[in-house]
């Protein structure tokens, strides 16, 4: 017997014998793993067998590099395959399944007649890495960006991408893995844990999966391990330092988070749902479990965020799978649940959903527009602006079209019809359509096949008296860009002279142009076109407040930096202007105030320092906002800060030509300057921020009011908005 069967052979006979009986889903392919890891060695050591569906021969599949495996069996015959017998085999598979830095084997395999089982051994060395600074001599795990697996004294990191195990023609798979690693160490995976043993020498999890899955995850450390029930599903964290008290705010978080989406989407399709600590800053998440980096999960924001994202996942893309031909829906959906939802409950839907129509207009002001069904991944800002947002008002737009009790039913059903099956944006409009009766294809047409965006404009309004004394409100709203009409539903809302409450009407417009004509018996004093932003559409500039994504998104900008800082700081500026200008992969030049006379007036200008000679007129153009300025402080919506004592940003338009952002950047010592520049893109819809020390903490965070909308046209000199109707929050919390 080979050395890696009889350590196969002692670890079975650790635990029950029943535990290795599986119910194989008939559409999958089923590995049952026996694992052993050493984490000093980067090595690990598997026996997989491997049931088929059915008997195929010949079988192809790719493997990490490494010794060839021995395959059981004297019928079966493997073949290790060059790289013309792989393009010939399956060209499309090593582009999808493996990354680059990744080596990969490629095999064949002829099945005895009949046959539907093999067991492969192997034994592969993994560790790969990138790290933030390419070329760092000492190069160390604390330092890692990103990895696609990594078997290391630090922690392990295996999944589908690092081809740590058999990978066919994109199968489908279940499992059932038993992971045995050295002592004080435990392994995650998806699914339920069947069965744990602790002894002095070893550690052994097993870990078992037999629903449909796209992927066999690995992931271990030295952790500990905290749970506590949630219904029929058990809440786990599992912590690389003990920490109770965090342990018990992810668990109740996991626990209310569960609830409420059992309620809205319907029941949790997994055992456990766990919160796993990793060792660089990652936010992944994965059937039953999500991974996040150690600083990530000590924000106190990750919360109401970043967790409940990826809890929900479990049901989006983890447990309804992505028809990725059709483009990825299961992002926005999970953004609009999860992400929105939570500022939907706390009264700032309109805020979020104004957020995500004014980064998808920075963002693609530029070009790169794209449609939603040749949506992926999020790769850039683009990418998110378009896959994540105008998906996630795609689903905003349905629910009011709908209406919320018939969204809610249909999302319900469409989770129980194709839980742990593949589905795709049409599977979405035909369950939409049948379960609301009415016919849904122009309008997933529109959203998804569609590149672009309305661009909206009213004019013409007036409001004159009829002869029997009432009011005749009349305007026309334009579709102003340059490609076909879309079909909209419009609302708008309309005070009255008098009145609280506004009138609100949605519109049906199928044109270029629409005649609205409405009669009053009170004055009309204001019109609103959309005004809680429900359609998605490219904003207006006067519709949001300047902000640094408007700056971030632009196709062309310049950083000024102030000739007149001390040595040291100025190169900070010079540093951060550079990195900014290679990562953004914008035209972005870098020059100095000394260099101008005036300012430039056809592009974004960042002013980069608290001597800045045009300091002057970026606060000159902050005129109408609630800001004032005495010396070195900012006084903003009494909020005060000082340039001497606090980083400062803050946004504008150019006040020669408002289409550009207008940006100033303040630090106020040389170790801030770099944490500025990695977090800046990060509050990209803010209009003015503050933040302290080194690191630097934010401390002061906002957006300007918004001034002068074009879609709101107000009709008296004198008028508040009158209140608009409160909606119904989807679910509560």
């Amino acid at each position: 017997m080979p050395r890696i069967f009889q350590l196969i052979f002692i670890l079975v006979t650790l635990f029950p014998s029943f535990l290795l009986a599986q119910q194989v889903n008939s559409k999958t392919i089923h590995h049952q793993i026996l694992a052993q890891i050493s984490p000093e060695k980067h090595e690990i050591k598997v026996v997989d067998v491997i049931t088929l569906a059915a008997h195929q021969s010949p079988l192809f599949f790719l493997l990490h590099e490494g010794e060839t495996p021995k395959i059981s069996g004297k019928a079966a015959r493997l073949k290790k395959l060059s790289d013309d017998e792989l393009k010939q085999a399956f060209p499309e598979m090593r582009g999808k399944v493996a990354s680059q830095n990744v080596p990969v084997a490629a095999y064949r395999i002829d099945m005895p007649t009949g046959k539907n089982q093999l067991t492969l051994e192997y034994v592969l060395n993994i560790y790969h890495a990138e790290y933030r600074d390419a070329k760092a001599k000492d190069k160390n795990e604390e330092n890692i960006l990103d990895s696609t697996g990594i078997i290391s004294s630090t922690g392990v990191y295996l999944g589908g991408e690092s081809l740590w195990y058999p990978r066919f023609n994109n199968e489908m798979v279940s499992f059932q893995l038993s992971v045995k690693l050295p002592a004080g160490w435990k392994s995650v995976s998806q699914g339920e844990r069947l069965y744990v043993e602790n002894e002095k020498s070893y550690h052994l999890d097993t870990w078992q999966e037999n629903n449909a899955q796209n992927d066999i995850y690995l992931v271990a450390a030295k952790f500990t391990e905290y749970s506590q029930p949630a219904g029929n599903v058990n809440a786990m964290a599992f912590l690389r330092d003990a920490d109770d008290e965090m342990a018990k705010r992810y668990l109740d978080a996991t626990v209310k988070y569960l609830q409420m989406y059992e309620r809205l989407v319907g029941s949790y399709p997994y055992k456990k749902f766990a919160l796993v600590e990793n060792f660089w800053a990652t936010g992944f998440g994965m059937p039953s479990f999500t991974l996040l980096g150690q600083q990530i999960i000590r924000f106190p924001f990750i919360l109401y965020s970043s967790y409940p994202h990826e809890l929900l996942h479990n049901w989006w893309a983890n447990s309804v799978y992505v028809n990725y031909d059709e483009g990825n829906w299961a992002e926005g959906l999970t953004s609009y649940l999860a992400d929105y939802l939570l500022k939907e409950q706390r009264g700032r839907g309109v805020l979020h959903r104004r957020s995500v129509l004014q980064k998808y207009t920075n963002f693609t002001q530029a070009g790169g527009d794209f449609a939603l069904k040749d949506f992926v991944t999020r790769n850039n800002d683009v990418t998110e602006a378009v896959g994540y947002g105008k998906t996630l008002m795609l689903f905003h737009m349905l629910r009011q079209k709908l209406g919320d009790d018939v969204f809610v039913q249909a999302l319900q059903i469409f989770y129980t019809r194709y839980r742990f099956q593949v589905a795709g944006f049409s599977d979405i409009e035909s369950t939409f359509s049948e379960v609301s009766g009415q016919n849904l294809k122009l309008f997933f047409r529109t959203w998804v096949q569609r590149v672009g965006a309305p661009d909206l404009k009213v004019q013409h309004v007036s409001v004159a008296k009829t002869e029997s004394g009432k009011f005749r409100l009349q305007a026309i709203l334009i579709q102003q860009q340059a490609d076909d009409a879309y079909a909209l539903e419009v609302p708008v809302a309309i005070s009255l002279e008098g009145k609280p409450a506004a009138v609100q009407q949605v519109f049906s417009m199928h044109g270029k142009s629409m005649a609205i004509d409405l009669v009053f018996d009170s004055k009309p004093v204001l019109i609103q076109i959309d005004p809680e932003f429900d359609i998605f559409r490219r904003l207006d500039l006067n519709e949001t407040p300047a902000s640094l994504s408007q700056a971030f998104g632009a196709a062309e900008s310049v950083i000024i930096i102030a000739a007149e800082e001390n040595p040291e700081m100025k190169a900070a500026y010079e540093q951060l202007a550079i990195s900014w200008q290679s990562s953004r992969g914008k035209n972005m030049a870098i020059a100095y105030d000394t260099d101008f006379t005036q300012l430039p007036t056809d592009k974004v200008v960042w002013l980069l320092g608290a001597k800045n000679k045009f300091r002057s007129v970026f606060m000159d153009s902050l005129g109408e906002y609630p800001l004032a300025q005495k010396n070195s402080e900012v006084l903003i919506k009494k909020n005060k800060l000082d340039l001497k004592q606090n980083s400062v940003v803050l946004m504008s338009q150019n006040p020669k030509e408002n289409q550009y952002a207008f940006a100033f950047v303040s630090a106020d010592r040389v170790a801030a300057v770099s944490g500025l520049g990695r977090k800046l893109p990060h509050y990209g819809k803010y209009s003015y921020l503050g933040f302290e020390g080194d690191a630097p903490t934010n401390v002061l965070k906002g957006q300007w009011p918004t001034i002068h909308s074009p879609l709101s046209v107000r009709l008296s000199k004198m008028v508040k908005p009158s209140t608009l109707l409160k909606r119904r929050v989807l679910i509560d919390p």
